[in-house]
């Protein structure tokens, strides 16, 4: 995907939400597509908005095998139906609902009437192997769905629809008195030149989206579609939206609750789908992820020897003693088509490098662990999770949760390579800090955020004892307050020290005492404000006075006193 960030430019077009003509300003061009954003409510559009045909999609094993073991998002797509507070809620129609894993457990562990539409493929083959009510079709004018619904969802959708009063007004017309709906879709506001290339793609997607939203915009297009009761959330790169005539009650309990019924879920595709089957992987995948680093060891060890006897059999592989399949060779990268990802599916699940570091996190929670065991399991999972996404990748199947494996996996190998050679900690932790290594180098690097965290330990050890050298490497990517701040924000003692020991670096080892001023300044203000808390500790005390004295140190290096002028012994007697 080739992207052009534009600057200077605007263009007179209809916004497809409050109808403003322009001029709108063009964000950017991908390909052949102008982005446009409206100088009216600030949402983004396409100029060229034509909706491909998700029905012409040609049915695939394959797609099946990436979507239900890895690409599915079923945490996240099904927590919408523990949400609200409303005993009575009972029914829901998911508009758009893909594969329909929401539809299965709204049915089989709610117990509600539910039903589900999408025109494509994966809708045919969600209800061949789940047994749901999807119906593969566009929801019409014509469309007959029986009684209308609690809850309405709608997960990815409402940036393709090319018309989106008369799509509401179709949406309302399934909704009862009183009923809730949920919209998921991309944050127009978090669209910049510095979004990850791959999550870029996935928020543009150039030719599929047509509208992009941001809070303001979508408000005003729910609100103007005659909805009283309107929220909307930033969820990451996306806005989580509920709107209703009736005002939004939520469940005080609901992230348990969902947490109870997922996993319920998750259990009951293990006791019924067949043992090896991409839908009974997935389900055995995403079980080891929610129960690897809280449930009882004995239950997640139980539960990683079950996936290993299924794998043994289907594949031929055995991750309990990590003899997987053969690395790809790097010339099979690159080539046309999916040949590389039909083999990849046939040797082993697309879920193996999250099964694997999860593998790793369990073994760190053993006791008397042993280092060289945990970083086994995540070297593997690194080098699995790292080839599965690039292929995914070359066919643009961008997956968020296998490139986060990535990240911690490479994490977790360096907390184990510290721990074995604590001598060699500072270039590990810089390897860390650097450019993921492979065809995917910038693009599955661990948020800066996490790297602070990691590092800042070493960091301000290093400054203390006036090691400077093994500090300095580290100053850059510290050099963003905003950054570091919100980096260590929970552990206070440790956001004091390191910006102390920035601004000390600074000024004696980078004779930079502008940058030094910088940072005491940023220190004093977080500890004054500290200060004006009841819950103001002896720390906050300390280093507020610590940092008002280097804020003067700083002052003075940078415009030294003037020297007072000298004064003659006559002139002061007279």
């Amino acid at each position: 995907m080739s992207v052009t960030w534009v600057v200077g430019e605007s263009l007179m077009a209809a916004c497809p939400v409050c109808d403003a003509p322009g001029p709108h300003t063009v964000t950017l061009r991908s390909g052949a597509h102008t982005l446009l954003r409206c100088g009216g409510c600030t949402g983004c559009f396409y100029l060229d908005r034509v909706r491909p045909d998700y029905g012409a999609d040609q049915p695939s094993e394959l797609f099946n095998q990436v979507y239900v073991e890895q690409n599915a998002g079923l945490h996240y797509m099904t927590r919408f139906l523990w949400q609200f507070d409303d005993p009575g809620m009972s029914s829901m129609l998911d508009v758009g609902c893909g594969f329909g894993f929401s539809v299965d457990v709204a049915d089989k562990v709610l117990g509600w009437r539910a039903i589900g539409i999408d025109p494509s493929h994966y809708a045919r083959d969600g209800r061949a192997m789940l047994g749901a009510d999807i119906r593969r079709a566009y929801l019409t004018e014509e469309t007959a769905l029986g009684e209308p619904f609690d809850l309405i969802v709608a997960v990815e959708v409402i940036e393709h629809i090319p018309d989106l009063y008369p799509f509401l007004a179709l949406l309302r017309r399934w909704m009862t008195a009183g009923a809730r709906l949920v919209f998921t879709t991309p944050n127009a506001d978090g669209l910049s030149p510095e979004v990850d290339e791959g999550m870029l793609f996935a928020m543009l997607s150039a030719g599929g989206h047509l509208v992009l939203f941001n809070a303001a915009s979508m408000e005003l297009m729910l609100r103007r579609a005659g909805f009283q009761h309107v929220r909307c959330e930033a969820s990451g790169p996306n806005l989580v939206v509920y709107a209703s005539d009736v005002p939004l009650r939520f469940r005080a309990d609901a992230e348990a609750a969902h947490f109870a019924g997922y996993t319920a879920y998750l259990r009951r595709l293990l006791e019924t789908a067949e043992s090896g089957h991409p839908l009974w992987n997935g389900a055995a995948g995403r079980l080891m992820a929610v129960e690897a680093e809280g449930a009882p060891v004995e239950t997640v060890l139980a539960l990683f020897a079950r996936v290993a006897e299924a794998w043994r059999a289907r594949f031929g592989i055995d991750i309990a003693r990590r003899r997987l399949p053969p690395p790809v060779p790097e010339g099979e990268f690159g080539t046309p088509g999916p040949a590389l990802l039909h083999r990849m599916c046939v040797t082993q699940p697309l879920n193996l490098g999250g099964v694997l570091y999860q593998r790793a996190v369990l073994e760190r929670r053993l006791p008397g662990r042993i280092p060289e065991a945990v970083l086994g399991f995540a070297r593997a999972a690194y080098a699995v999770a790292q080839q599965t996404s690039r292929a995914l990748d070359e066919y643009g199947l961008i997956d968020g949760d296998l490139k986060n494996t990535v990240w911690r996996a490479r994490m977790l190998c360096t907390d184990m390579l510290v721990e074995l050679t604590p001598e060699l900690e500072g270039p590990l932790l810089a390897a860390l800090a650097g450019p993921s290594p492979g065809g995917l180098a910038g693009r599955i690097d661990p948020p800066a955020a996490l790297l602070i965290a990691h590092i800042a330990p070493f960091f301000v050890r290093h400054v203390h004892v006036n090691s400077y050298d093994e500090a300095l490497r580290f100053e850059p990517l510290l050099a963003d307050l905003d950054v570091t701040v919100g980096a260590l924000q929970g552990t206070r003692m440790e956001l004091f020290h390191t910006l102390f020991c920035l601004g000390a670096l600074r000024l004696n080892a980078l004779d930079a005492p502008e940058g030094a001023l910088a940072a005491f300044q940023r220190l004093a203000a977080v500890a004054e404000a500290e200060l004006a808390s009841p819950a103001a500790t002896d720390l906050a005390h300390h280093f507020a006075g610590v940092a008002r004295a280097h804020v003067a140190i700083a002052l003075a290096r940078i415009a030294p006193p003037a020297a007072a002028p000298r004064v003659s012994r006559r002139r002061a007697a007279s």
